[in-house]
């Protein structure tokens, strides 16, 4: 899987996310890979759950935060 890549439309108050969504069957070793979970760090290392997507298929997400990035 490549690493996620922020979109050119991000700014202050807006960020989305884009990915090659994972080609299943996926063996890790663990149990299944089924969402994606979301996080996005502050500037601070105050890490804020940016949703989880209810399918692989999904390959963006948008965040849009206030002006203070809450």
């Amino acid at each position: 899987m490549n690493t996620p890549t922020e979109d050119p439309s991000t700014n202050a108050t807006y960020i989305k996310v884009n990915w090659e969504p994972i080609t299943l069957p996926v063996d890790t070793g663990r149990d299944p890979i089924i969402h994606y979970r979301l996080e996005w760090d502050q500037g601070t290392g105050n890490w804020v759950s940016a949703g989880i997507s209810e399918s692989l298929l999904v390959t963006s997400w948008t965040f849009t935060t206030d002006d203070n990035g809450i």
